[in-house]
This record gives C-alpha cells, structure tokens and sequence, in this order.
C-alpha cells in the first residue's frame, strides 16, 4: 500500500513539473496575437528601396559594409572593391519581395534559442543571429532585421512534405517573430563573399615568358598559330625540347577567377618574392603578371597581380586585291573589333593594382622551373619540333615583313654521261646472263610514335555582363 501511495506521489509531481514547463513555454513561444504588431503580407511593405545607398550585414564573426563610393558599390572591408551589383541586387529585390507565411509571439527571453539575438558582444555571440541593415544617404534606417534559425514546418499538401521557414525578427515589431520561406541564403556577412568577381580574360594566348629568381631556369615559350596546342621553347639550348605534358599553356588564364582581394599595398610583403611573367596574345593584349605562393596554416595559398595593356589598329590596312563594294562591309567589321578590343581593355585595366587570391591551378605553370618542364633527354624515338623564332612573332600573329634574299645564279646541270651500247648477244647463247646480285638494303630503324598529350579543354568562359550604370539602384536596376 505504502508503494502504490509513493507511486501516485511521485507520478503527481512529474504532472506538475511538467505542467510548469509548459506554463513557462506557452510564456515564451505562443501562436497567439497578443502582440499590438498587425500580420502583414509582405516583410517590408512600405519600404523605398530605391533609396538604399548602404548596406551592413553582420554576423557573430564576421561583418561586412557595402556602400556607394562615387556611384560605384564597394566594399570597404576590401579598401573600397567594387562590389557584385548583380548579387546587391538580387538581395535587394528578394527582401523587397518576401511573404509573410507565419507569425509566432516570442518573448525576448527564448531569442537566444532561435538566434534572434543582434551580434553585439560575447554575451550575445551564442544566441546572436545575422543582423541585416540598410541605408539611406542622410544615414536613415531604411530595413533592420535579425535573420534567425531555419525550421521545418509540415506543408498543408501531403505532396510538399515539410517546408523549410525562417525565423526573422524586426526590432520594431516587438515580440512578433515572422516566419518566411526564404531562406536569404545569399545575406552572408563575409567580405570576399560581395567582391565582384570579374576577371581577366586571355584570348589566344602566343607567347609566355617566365622570369626566375634564378636567370638559367627562365623560359620562354611560343606558338606559331593560334590552334596549335603545344607550345615550343625559343631559342632553346642543344636537346631542350618542352614537354607540353608537363605544362599546359594553350588556356592559361582563359577563364581566370578569384576567391578574394587586397589592395597592391596590403600585399606588398606578400608579392615581394613574386615570380614575374609576360604574356602575349594573338590579338595584340599584353599581361605582365607576378604570381607569389605562400603557406598559411599549414596550406598553401597563390596571389597574382596583373597589368594590361593592348596594342589596337587606329586604321585597316585595305587587303590585297580588295574590291571597292566591300570596302563598306569590310570597314564596319573592322570599327566592330576595335570597340570591343577598347572595351576590353578599359575593363580589364581595372584589374591593376590590385591583390588577387586564385587557386593552385590558375597560375601553376608560370611557377615552372624550365629545368622542370623539358623532356627527358634520355627518352628515345622523339623527334624534336622545330623552334619558334623570337623575331617571327609579332602583336596579332603576323609575321614580320623581312627583305627577300638576293636570287643566287643557277648553276649548270652536269653533263649526262654518256651512254655505253649494250653488247651485242653470243650467237651461241643458250640462255640470257643472269643479272648481278643486288646489295641488300641496310635495316631500318623501327618507326616510333608519340602519343601527343590530350589537352583538356578549356572551362566555358563566364557571361561577361555590362557594368551597371552610375548610380545604378539595385531595386530597380535590371527589371
């Protein structure tokens, strides 16, 4: 009897215990409209976002500051780099448009559980969220947000399963915690993230000319047409053929990108020791690039700098034989290429000075040794291309204009030696002499074939987009 009534006493105090917990829960998380805060369709419905001209998000361990610098976006964590107008804008018009799917009232005491916290301080740093702000010019408050915890919540269409929704407070909302289906992925507070990641473009690469610290592992590499895979060295040493196996140059730098930035002065001390090279293209641009590698953490990190330049036709030279119907046509395509090489070069001269981080394999090659990127001399059955001549690459892929060399006499065929009369046959010849032995022919040496190296295509070039116009609203620009 005594167990039975210390059962029913111990399974009345876990009621109870329970009880209170749900009490305290129900004070902190409640579906209920007690707030004064109106439901609404959109997040941010009487907002002008035209008016935006700063940006700051910011996170438990990171933050970054977007603003308006000259009517250009820039990122001030990164000494004023253009920014991703594209992904500015696609922030922009994703908060513009946001639904409201849900409403919860959660006290301020359950914030830190949901991380709905704003980032200030280590007091905050566990239960603090993204803090999402913008900014008019005279410094208003345009958006404030607090991006909290993702949930799932189960989809009223058995098809649709559970639907991702996120917890996002407005400050100016009370305890009224909204929940949305979008996620803002993209509102992320790290400074790389929001640099424009344009780049430089090599286009039919010629000529590639490595400068080591060392003067006897320089090189210098070329080839003759712009679809010749393999490069060959210039003026190569006795047996110095390049392996183009151990070295790809035909798509160097072709689709050039970049993981972050720094200005030419913040990594000074990084590009001290920097290997320097110069590369030509076909089309007449010209790269001086300084490529340097440094070991962080335990890894390895590569930096290049780059500066361009071009040397673009003023006039077109009529072509030989050139009929004067096609002078018009020919004229308009001509004026065509020059704008888009002046275009292109007004672009990618916006690259210089700066610090750019790439990847390993962007700029491993101008890292070679040319000790490290000849054939094996040893290797038998290879027949050695032919060099390639400084002097005879020039910007543009047309050879020089060299003086015909004087036309030597002919000299006189030798004289026919005379013919001797064949021996008239013996009357008593039976059967004709037998023709003398011929020598064997020496032995041939057993033909060899080299397998050239696959080249591996080059990865589809990025979209290259116009720049935004000065002044360009990212709400509005585009749409």
């Amino acid at each position: 009897m005594k167990r039975l009534l210390l059962l029913i006493l111990a399974l009345a105090a876990l009621v109870g215990i329970a009880v209170l917990k749900k009490q305290k829960l129900d004070a902190r998380f409640s579906n209920s409209t007690a707030s004064n805060t109106k439901t609404r369709e959109y997040l941010f419905p009487d907002v002008d976002f035209s008016k935006v001209q700063r940006v700051l998000i910011q996170s438990p361990d990171s933050k970054v500051d977007l603003k308006v610098d000259n009517g250009v976006w820039v990122v001030t964590e990164r000494d004023n780099y253009p920014a991703s107008f594209d992904r500015l804008r696609g922030c922009t018009v994703e908060i513009k448009d946001s639904k409201i799917t849900g409403k919860q009232i959660i006290r301020e005491g359950a914030w830190k559980g949901a991380h709905l916290l704003k980032p200030e301080g280590e007091a905050n740093k566990d239960g603090a969220g993204t803090l999402v702000e913008f900014f008019s010019a005279d410094g208003r408050a345009l958006v404030e947000m607090i991006l909290g915890d993702s949930v799932e919540v189960a989809g009223t269409d058995a098809q649709l399963g559970a639907q991702g929704q996120r917890f996002v407070r407005i400050p100016s909302d009370g305890d009224a915690i909204w929940m949305l289906s979008t996620a803002f992925y993209e509102l992320d507070a790290k400074p790389e993230s929001w640099v424009d990641k344009g780049f430089i473009q090599v286009d039919g690469l010629r000529e590639v000319s490595v400068t080591q610290a060392d003067a006897k592992e320089s090189w210098t590499a070329a080839r003759a047409k712009a679809d010749d895979q393999d490069f060959n060295l210039v003026k190569p040493a006795a047996g110095e053929v390049l392996d183009n196996g151990k070295i790809g140059l035909a798509n160097l730098l072709s689709s050039a990108s970049f993981s972050d930035v720094q200005s030419a002065a913040a990594g000074k001390e990084i590009m001290k020791d920097a290997v320097k090279a110069t590369l030509k293209t076909f089309g007449g641009f010209t790269y001086e690039v300084a490529v340097a590698k440094q070991v962080k953490d335990g890894a390895n990190q590569y930096f290049m700098t780059v500066k361009t330049t071009a040397k673009i036709p003023e006039k077109r030279e009529p072509g030989k034989g050139e009929k004067p119907e096609d002078k018009e046509q020919l004229d308009q395509a001509f004026a065509d290429d020059k704008k888009a090489m002046e275009e292109k070069l007004a672009r990618e001269q916006k690259y210089d000075g700066w610090v750019y981080q790439v990847a390993e394999y962007a700029v491993s090659p101008l890292l070679e040794k040319r000790s490290a990127i000849l054939k094996d001399p040893s290797a038998e059955g290879e027949a050695a291309p032919t060099a390639v001549p400084a002097a005879s690459l020039m910007p543009g892929g047309q050879p020089p204009v060299t003086a015909p060399s004087a036309p030597q006499s002919p000299k006189p065929a030798p004289a026919p030696a005379p013919k001797m009369p064949a021996p008239a046959p013996a009357k008593d010849a039976a059967k004709p002499t037998a023709a003398p032995a011929q020598p064997k022919p020496l032995p041939k040496k057993p033909t060899t074939v080299t397998t050239p190296p696959v080249q591996v295509p080059a990865p589809p070039k990025p979209e290259i987009k116009p720049a935004p116009e000065p002044n360009a609203n990212p709400a509005t620009q585009g749409q």
